[in-house]
């Protein structure tokens, strides 16, 4: 019996096959893809006391300098071409992202002594151009255009800054999307290039001296020969550039060689007297803060202002010998406070809200994740804070049964509501 429907179950199969048609198959499904051969070397490396084959361990050298690996990769990128441009649906995909990218895109300007410097995208060009205009509403000039940089479109602008006085302008150049950036400098009224060439800068600002001699940059040791791209970045060095030295004359600043994957971010105060820099262990916001008077000799040593890695704290400005930070620390005396002190910015920036601000049309809310903000034992961060301070039109309403910020929004959002209803 079981023979016998497994007999039927076959021919049932076979007839269902018979009478319908199998779908046409396409070009993509009829032959598979014949990838270039890859030659494999007999490479093996022992980690913890296993062997671990590595064939293709010479794919590693740098394209930009093994003709072989350059070949590869070109066979590589005919096969995926042909395939990709064989895809029915691909000029319909294309010509629909053209038409949404197709439209100009500008950058936040940034002024500096009556000039002001913008990124603009016309649309569809690879790289943003740097413009500068001598008034906010004056129509901008090219300086830089980093799409005559390279055939292909990938050598980005990564970073710019001019000089105190607007007259020149560092900026830093990385290549096919490597961290590591070359800075040069350009005259801003002929667009001539400056001598000026820094090597080996990463994950690097660029930071004037408000005398406009020179400006502090980061970089890195130079890798060995053939290891540009292959070698881990550690030993991250803090340098001063006077206009018109050769690199190897440049200053050291800052290095801590007990801690080689620290970074460092370096700012200038805007009188000159101060410099304030910032620690980083990884890519977390935390960090550690030093500062120094500007005057000082380069090995001078640091006043410790901020000595842990529990908050954030981005530099704002100062006042003489007062450094303003926004931070996500409820000041509880965790600050060292050497010569130079830290202070809160809130009724400073309340007081400006609350004295230009209508009140009948306006809701200031005050949220901190510290939990009671006059609770002074509180350090810890509360993950869904109660909002401590309601000022203004609709507080009544907002403020009723609120009892974490998540309560906010909809509280918000049922108060516009009822407004609109009554008028």
């Amino acid at each position: 019996m079981r023979r016998a429907l497994l007999t039927i179950g076959l021919v049932i199969l076979a007839n269902g096959c018979g009478r319908q048609s199998a779908p046409p198959v396409t070009s993509h499904e009829s032959s598979a893809q014949r990838y270039p051969e890859t030659r494999r070397v007999d490479q093996t490396d022992t980690f913890h006391g296993v062997k671990v084959a590595d064939p293709y361990r010479w794919l590693e050298a740098d394209v930009r300098e093994s003709p072989e690996v350059a070949e590869w990769v070109k066979q590589q990128n005919e096969v995926a071409r042909a395939y990709l441009d064989a895809i029915p649906e691909r000029p319909q995909i294309e010509r629909r992202l053209s038409e949404l990218w197709n439209y100009a895109r500008y950058s936040a300007p940034v002024e500096e002594a009556g000039k002001y410097f913008y990124l603009k995208n016309d649309g569809l060009q690879d790289q943003a151009v740097l413009y500068v205009a001598d008034t906010y509403t004056g129509e901008g000039r090219v300086l830089l255009d980093p799409n005559t940089w390279s055939e292909d479109g990938t050598v980005a602008l990564a970073d710019f800054a001019a000089s105190p006085d607007g007259k020149l302008l560092a900026y830093a150049r990385s290549e096919a999307g490597s961290d590591w950036q070359q800075i040069f400098l350009v005259d801003v009224e002929t667009g001539e290039q400056r001598p000026d060439q820094l090597k080996w800068a990463r994950f690097s600002d660029i930071a004037w001296d408000r005398s406009g001699a020179g400006f502090y940059y980061s970089r890195y040791p130079e890798p060995a020969p053939g290891e540009q791209y292959q070698s881990v970045a550690t030993n991250q060095m803090l340098y001063f550039h006077k206009l018109g030295d050769e690199q190897s004359s440049d200053t050291l600043i800052y290095r801590r060689e007990d801690n080689p994957d620290w970074s460092f971010g370096l700012t200038p105060t805007d009188d000159g007297k101060y410099l304030v820099l910032g620690l980083y262990r990884s890519t977390d916001p935390q960090n550690q803060v030093l500062v120094r008077e500007t005057s000082t000799v380069a090995d001078a040593p640091w006043t410790e202002l901020v000595a842990d890695f529990d908050n954030e704290f981005s530099f704002v400005g100062n006042d003489g010998a007062k450094l303003y930070f926004i931070t996500d620390l409820a000041a509880h005396g965790r600050i060292s406070v050497g010569a130079v002190q830290v202070v809160e910015m809130l009724d400073a920036l309340l007081g400006g809200v609350l004295e230009t601000a209508d009140l009948r049309a306006l809701l200031v809310l005050l949220v901190s994740d510290h939990g009671n903000l006059e609770d002074g034992r509180q350090t810890t961060h509360t993950r869904n804070p109660v909002p401590a301070l309601l000022i203004g039109h609709g507080r009544e309403t907002v403020g009723e049964g609120l009892q974490a910020i998540t309560d906010v929004t909809p509280a918000i959002c049922r108060w516009l509501a009822g407004a609109s209803v009554h008028g």
